[in-house]
């Protein structure tokens, strides 16, 4: 079973496809995801490394900026623990890790995945990726509040 997310850079020149399925292929050497990226205009291939999603339960991956980085969210302890990592996009090397362990109930890209909201037991959390990110830092209380 797979399940597809596409994501174009910031400047619509690549696509980055996220594959993730349940019960990994003898091929896919223990990995839960898989990572596809293409020039839009040629419509070619692109180094992509597998690296980033080469860990514990990768959720969500999605293009940062002009797509030379990686944003991959993932889960540990059964989901309990929620972290977030930017990674090189051609090597997977981890640029950062923008949280983690955190204890949420959902993470959700915005702003054109310039950014991120961690909805935990304390309330709503946004973290900028790249500087300029459209909301401003900090908490939202409540678990109730809107977004």
């Amino acid at each position: 079973m797979y399940e597809h997310h596409l994501d174009f850079s910031e400047d619509g020149s690549r696509l980055l496809c996220f594959a993730q399925f349940e019960k990994p292929r003898p091929e896919d050497d223990g990995r839960t995801a898989l990572l596809q990226l293409w020039d839009t205009r040629g419509g070619t291939g692109l180094p992509v490394s597998q690296r980033s999603v080469a860990q514990e339960n990768p959720k969500l991956a999605w293009l940062v900026g002009d797509g030379d980085r990686i944003a991959v969210a993932s889960s540990r302890r059964k989901g309990r623990d929620s972290y977030l990592d930017l990674h090189a996009t051609a090597s997977g090397e981890r640029v950062r890790r923008v949280y983690g362990p955190e204890p949420a109930l959902n993470q959700t890209p915005a702003d054109r995945g310039r950014g991120v909201w961690l909805v935990g037991q304390g309330g709503v959390r946004w973290y900028a990726l790249v500087p300029g990110a459209g909301r401003p830092s900090g908490t939202v209380g409540g678990p109730r509040s809107p977004i």
